[in-house]
């Protein structure tokens, strides 16, 4: 791999991910400026129990992901990226076998990389001002608070909770009518790690993941039947009142018709219901918004996968404009 990309050139970059709910797949051309053209993108649910992973879990898991990286092969990339999040540490941490290509993050790497996608929106505008990227996962939230410095993350500090999405839907489907009290709790023994995250008058708050993207979708698109269009999330200012009274819209609508409410969160045909993710989900946002002293939360549209090729672009070109920007 060349240790400089030179003007005019592209750097190919193939990223396979495993998540705490699904496999992403994405091979992208990278610019010298950070700029970037999807060539190949895919998803697959692979429904597995971050608290009960079993041997057939991990031979269908492994399936997948061997033909993820059998497709990154057929397209010659430059750089390769294979790695696994919340759910690849605890299979790790129980001594079982991961693929020996598989490099598991750490909670500071994918603290990074959120911190990165969050930052791509901005493009460079904020060279010196600190950014918070909260990234709320199926298995674990990360915060990451850092000030770019033009070349690089400044003074990081970074944390990890062990309270993502999926326990947060857990949560609600077990009591709908206890299930904010026990999110309360749950802030008030993250407390020491909200502190350190805590905003000033001129810094800015980020969310990344499933249920941050859905409510900025839910604000952005015309109608509910308009396909989802990831580029049109990024940098939505997301009030927290206007989440509040969208929740509870969601939720008023799930107690009277499920079905109705499922359909107007995504009404494509057999996708997974995500009403309950959002309720919980955004209730479980607000609430760590709250704590860190914002009122207003923006949106990146972009994953770790497209965070750690930035970076990676960054390592290779130092001097490249910071913008960022998929065609």
């Amino acid at each position: 791999m060349p240790n400089r990309l030179q003007a005019g050139k592209h750097l190919k970059i193939g990223v396979a991910e495993v998540g705490s709910r699904s496999l992403r797949l994405m091979i992208a051309d990278f610019d010298a400026d950070g700029s970037f053209k999807a060539l190949r993108t895919d998803s697959q649910l692979h429904n597995i129990n971050i608290d009960n992973i079993g041997d057939a879990d991990l031979a269908a898991l492994g399936m997948q992901l061997d033909a993820y990286r059998d497709e990154i092969e057929k397209f010659e990339c430059d750089s390769t990226m294979v790695y696994g999040t919340a759910l690849c540490r605890r299979i790790a941490q129980r001594g079982m076998s991961l693929r020996p290509y598989l490099k598991v993050l750490s909670p500071a790497e994918e603290a990074t990389a959120s911190w990165a996608a969050g930052f791509m929106c901005l493009r460079g505008r904020t060279v010196g001002r600190r950014i918070t990227v909260v990234d709320q996962g199926g298995g674990s939230t990360e915060f990451i608070s850092a000030t770019w410095s033009g070349q690089g993350l400044d003074a990081p500090t970074l944390d990890s909770i062990d309270f993502g999405a999926q326990k947060a839907v857990d949560m609600f489907l077990s009591s709908s009518a206890n299930y904010l009290r026990a999110f309360q709790d749950a802030m008030s023994s993250y407390e020491d790690v909200l502190r350190k995250h805590r905003g000033g008058s001129d810094h800015i708050l980020y969310a990344l993941g499933s249920v941050a993207t859905k409510l900025a979708w839910l604000k952005v698109r015309e109608n509910e039947a308009d396909f989802y269009k990831p580029h049109l999330v990024n940098d939505t200012c997301l009030e927290l009142n206007r989440i509040f009274q969208e929740r509870a819209q969601i939720l008023k609508m799930y107690e009277k018709d499920p079905v109705r409410a499922r359909r107007y969160v995504d009404s494509r045909s057999g996708s997974e219901d995500e009403a309950p993710r959002i309720i919980a989900g955004s209730a479980f946002l607000m609430l760590i918004a709250m704590r860190l002293g914002y009122d207003i939360i923006r949106v990146s549209g972009y994953g770790l996968r497209h965070g750690l090729a930035f970076l990676e672009m960054k390592r290779l070109n130092p001097d490249m404009a910071d913008r960022a920007q998929n065609k």
